[in-house]
């Protein structure tokens, strides 16, 4: 019933949802889009229904014809045949037949086990039943049910297919349902629910989403209880709240956690929870091998100072006045050539797919050049070595960024000069040399002031996950003195590294909040490791 429609690789532009009074379109905040995989590599993925689509209709067209066998011919057990030369009945004759083998053989008067028919005239009985063992129905009924199953990565044993089935392993194949097959299912439709629909709700509070499974995985009281034993390294629970699931009365004093005299407080040195629970301290090592030596040198080893990167104002600038030069180049060869095509009145004035490569070749290499430089400072400043960063990790993400940038600019300025074509002379309005005069100008300025504030945060935000995706966190900061509304509530806002910020974006100039969101901003990102 709903269709994405439109180009962008981002998000769809609208919905068209299809109903019995015909279609309309639904913007797209007023949907959550849960996308799966695609093969076509579109927005809309492809459920697995799809690709069952042909073994479920061969399934639902074999149990139609079973029900129409079952239905129309399977109560008779056979018929009776007469030879060719037999001599002819008389009618009288057939009727009295009929009646006697009705009253003896079927319906309601039959005997009521068996019997032995008794036929004339060299007649014979011909069995033409279809027994459900010939329709073969259990055994389509059970490749349907593994074929669905195998599609959606469900335990066959979670369909009722018992095969090879034991306890144990039924027991372990319901620890993968919700682990391996609902697990990926569960956290995307969180992450989804999380970007699309909490900014609605309340966007400047923190919630969250989370699918409650613990009831679905929880193992016997021994084993949690002995795990959740170990996690507190002594009693997690008190003496009242024990009697409390004993139906017991409560205890004066009975409200407080007993710790054991082998636990000593939060803080100190706590002795093992269980037998084996620590490991023998290494021997002192004075052979002085390399492996020691880079270890003391390690570029992970906690400081007891909270370190902290950002990307700075000289590097912002440098990254700016790069991406305006480098589409300053780009918006002049391509003046030349559409200009020429224009005044030699070519029909094909405009080459999309060599315009969108030739920008999106000059944008990716100044995203590999803006980001490996602020990249190496921020690792250098959260304390790590500058080889830290790893810029291979990036260069899928920055292609499509750049190339994403580069439909976006090249549509812009294709459309402008078609409207210019469309209006008279008369008519007042810019000609195709007033919109390259444009691209190189304000519009340019604006395209590199939004580069800059999405090459760098990303660089400074990236080397923080590369570096320590457990610990570090990062944090919105707005420097303009007019910032939107909506960044400016943000300012100071604090989250995980790994997780994004209340508006759905990872860092400002993120391609995912959107030209309303991300066009001209110059707010940035600073990275924080405890």
């Amino acid at each position: 019933m709903v269709t994405p429609r439109g180009g962008s690789w981002i998000a769809p532009e609208y919905y068209e949802l299809r109903g019995d009074r015909g279609s309309r379109k639904v913007p797209p905040d007023q949907l959550v889009h849960f996308r799966g995989y695609s093969p076509d590599g579109d927005l809309t993925g492809t459920p697995p229904m799809e690709a069952l689509r042909q073994a479920l209709a061969e399934g639902f067209e074999a149990g139609r014809m079973r029900s129409q066998v079952l239905r129309n011919g399977a109560r008779a057990s056979g018929y009776l045949q007469r030879p060719k030369d037999a001599a002819r009945w008389s009618d009288e004759a057939r009727e009295k037949f009929a009646r006697s083998w009705a009253s003896q053989y079927t319906g309601a008067n039959a005997p009521s086990g068996g019997g032995t028919p008794i036929l004339e005239d060299g007649m014979t009985f011909v069995k033409v039943a279809q027994t459900a063992d010939e329709l073969q129905y259990v055994e389509v009924r059970k490749l349907t049910r593994e074929e669905v199953a195998a599609a959606f990565h469900v335990p066959a044993p979670m369909v009722g297919i018992l095969d090879h089935a034991t306890f144990s392993n039924i027991r372990e194949q319901h620890k993968q349902l919700y682990q391996d097959t609902l697990g990926p299912w569960l956290d995307m439709i969180e992450q989804e629910i999380a970007l699309q629909l909490i900014p609605d709700i309340e966007p400047t509070r923190r919630l969250y989403v989370e699918f409650n499974i613990e009831a679905k995985l929880r193992g016997s009281l021994d084993e949690e209880a002995q795990s959740l034993y170990q996690a507190a390294g002594g009693p997690y629970m008190t003496r009242n709240e024990v009697r409390a699931r004993r139906n017991l009365p409560a205890l004066p004093g009975g409200d407080e956690l007993i710790t054991p005299l082998s636990v000593t407080t939060t803080g100190g040195d706590a002795a093992p929870t269980t037998a084996g629970d620590t490991a023998p301290e290494d021997p002192p090592d004075d052979d002085g091998d390399e492996e020691d030596e880079q270890a003391k040198a390690a570029p992970l080893s906690v400081k007891a100072d909270t370190r902290r990167a950002a990307p700075t104002a000289e590097q912002i600038r440098q990254a700016r006045d790069a991406a305006e030069q480098t589409l300053t180049r780009f918006f002049r060869r391509q003046r030349a050539s559409v200009l020429s095509a224009l005044g030699a009145k070519a029909p094909d004035w405009w080459d999309t797919q060599r315009w969108d490569k030739e920008l999106a070749d000059d944008l990716e290499s100044l995203a590999l050049d803006v980001t490996a430089k602020v990249g190496a400072a921020a690792a250098e400043a959260l304390g790590f070595t500058a080889d830290v960063y790893d810029v291979a990790r990036t260069r899928k993400f920055l292609r499509a960024v750049a190339e994403s940038r580069a439909g976006a600019i090249n549509s812009t300025t294709r459309d402008a000069i078609a409207a210019a074509l469309d209006r008279d002379d008369a008519e007042d309005g810019p000609s195709p040399a007033d919109v390259f005069d444009a691209a190189t100008g304000d519009r340019g300025h604006t395209a590199a002031v939004t580069l800059a504030t999405t090459l760098t945060t990303f660089a400074a935000t990236e080397v923080a996950r590369q570096a320590a995706p457990a610990t570090a966190m990062k944090m919105w900061t707005v420097t303009s003195s007019n910032p939107r509304a909506s960044h400016a509530a943000m300012d100071g806002e604090t989250v995980p590294v790994d997780d994004l910020f209340s508006n759905g974006m990872n860092w400002p100039g993120d391609p995912v909040g959107g030209a309303d969101e991300v066009a001209g901003c110059t707010c940035t990102v600073t990275t924080i490791i405890p």
